[in-house]
């Protein structure tokens, strides 16, 4: 006999790797958005430094949940550019 749907255990998430896309995202919006000065370039600096930091930790738990391995490698890489692009914009 199989449990009802209500009462399965439902597979943990790695949220470390989905926050990790969110904050890379936001970062580069941020410094876009922002337009010219240093406000938005620093937020997105702490932004995007978040984005990488969560997206390695996102990588290190997939190697335990063995789920979320590719949303933390993208974080880290959407972490990476949005670093990237607030620096430029801090120094333009």
């Amino acid at each position: 006999m199989s449990t009802p749907p209500a009462e399965q255990k439902k597979a943990p998430r790695n949220k470390y790797a989905q926050a990790s896309v969110i904050f890379g995202i936001a970062a580069i919006l941020l410094v876009r958005l922002s337009g010219p000065g240093p406000i938005g370039a620093i937020l997105g600096l702490i932004l995007s430094l978040g984005g990488i930091g969560t997206g390695w930790l996102g990588y290190k738990a997939a190697q335990e949940l063995m789920r979320g391995r590719n949303w933390a490698i993208t974080g880290l890489i959407i972490g990476g550019i949005a670093l990237l692009v607030s620096i430029a914009q801090f120094f333009r």
